[in-house]
């Protein structure tokens, strides 16, 4: 039982490393592109929580799509402060 947990905590871990290497070598060439630099994982995202949702549930949604695209609003600019916040860290 504890193995699966660091198992599944290692896993959380490894796209915020990631995000934060990226970043500091993206700001160390004078490239600033905080929001471009997730589309990569919103991409990988949408396909897969959206073919989990479509196999389970159809194409019917839970709540309105203005929920829906509030949460993304939301979301993308927390993403987005997160990755200003690594510009002005040394991770590495």
């Amino acid at each position: 039982m504890r193995h699966n947990y660091w198992l599944w905590r290692s896993k959380c871990y490894t796209p915020l490393i990631y995000s934060g290497t990226t970043s500091e070598m993206l700001v160390n060439k004078g490239i600033n592109l905080p929001t471009s630099q997730s589309v990569l994982n919103y991409l990988l995202l949408a396909i897969t929580c959206g073919s989990l949702h479509i196999s389970s549930k159809g194409f019917k949604l839970s709540n309105s799509v203005f929920v829906y695209l509030g949460l993304a609003i939301l979301d993308v600019e927390g993403n987005f402060l997160v990755i200003k916040a690594y510009q002005y860290t040394s991770v590495t």
